[in-house]
């Protein structure tokens, strides 16, 4: 399983979270210096803003940017089903108290990161301040942020994998890693000439209505009517990720050489292959529709559609 080579997942994070392993007593925080810490790691794992208020110092106002990054993590999980956890953190005093940022701690563990398609485990390692506001150890500042995702797993300590996998399965099912690998394996087992979005876009083979497309990305934000229309592309079979971001259950169908549809539950995330007929497949038509008979039917249309590959002879 530690084989599996993850790539990296596009968040803006401060740092991570989790209970602290603490080192020597010596340098290791007090109590109460704990407590704000791990308030702390959970806000930014979680995206919990009004739990970063919380242990704010009263000196330091929250910038935009930091806003951003929080409400970047919580839609990570919100949408994604995703996952952040830190494994065998360690915490300890760095140096002498700042008159002006406080005592520094040193954070230093893996950081992972996953959703039910994919995770990475990184290497990563943060500075963080706290300054006592009228005796009780307040957030001030984090410092040199380092998330460095780690290519060969193996070299990954035994016990620290183990408790990665039990995290994994946890959150994903026992099959997680099963998944994962059959995925690879269908990957690397797809042929053939295939063409892009964007190829496709500029060659003039392929519309889209009631769609927003960016960067690769086809994103519906409420429409009913929405479709991608393929015009004479010659294609063997279409394959895509389709994330279902809104609160309805959606129908993907295929028209073609023939109709064919997938189901995708709300707030889920799955990859689809169509297969096509090239002589008989002039216009191929993937439309979107709510799935009717769920109890989701009242539900808001909203998903994104990536990685769009048009394979062809």
């Amino acid at each position: 399983m530690k084989k599996i080579v993850s790539a990296m997942l596009v968040l803006l994070l401060l740092t991570v979270s989790g209970t602290a392993a603490l080192a020597a007593p010596s340098t290791a925080p007090s109590k109460t210096q704990s407590a704000v810490l791990s308030k702390y790691l959970t806000a930014v794992e979680t995206g919990n803003q009004k739990l970063l208020k919380s242990i704010l110092h009263p000196s330091i106002k929250i910038q935009s940017t930091t806003f951003d990054a929080m409400n970047n993590i919580k839609s990570f999980i919100d949408e994604y089903d995703g996952f952040i956890k830190h494994v065998d953190l360690k915490i300890v005093k760095s140096g002498s108290p700042d008159k002006k940022l406080g005592q520094a701690f040193k954070l230093s563990g893996y950081l992972l990161s996953a959703s039910p398609e994919i995770f990475t485990l990184s290497n990563y390692s943060v500075t963080v301040y706290l300054l006592n506001d009228k005796g009780n150890p307040k957030f001030v500042t984090e410092k040199s942020p380092k998330n460095v995702p780690i290519e060969d797993l193996d070299a990954v300590p035994d016990k620290t994998w183990a408790k990665v996998e039990k995290l994994l399965t946890d959150k994903y099912g026992e099959d997680y890693f099963e998944r994962l690998a059959g995925e690879t394996e269908a990957e690397e087992g797809e042929s053939g000439l295939y063409y892009t979005a964007k190829e496709l876009i500029g060659d003039a083979l392929l519309e889209y209505e009631d769609l927003k497309f960016a960067n690769g990305v086809f994103a519906n934000s409420g429409s009913h009517f929405s479709q991608i229309v393929l015009s004479d592309t010659g294609a063997t079979s279409v394959t895509f990720k389709f994330e279902n971001t809104g609160t309805a259950d959606l129908i993907v169908v295929a028209s073609g050489s023939g109709e064919d549809e997938v189901k995708v539950k709300a707030k889920s995330t799955k990859t689809i292959t169509f297969e096509a007929d090239p002589a008989d497949s002039h216009l191929f038509i993937i439309r979107f529709d709510k799935d009717y008979d769920t109890k989701n039917s009242s539900g808001k249309i909203a998903f994104k559609l990536s990685e769009l590959k048009v394979y062809t002879e």
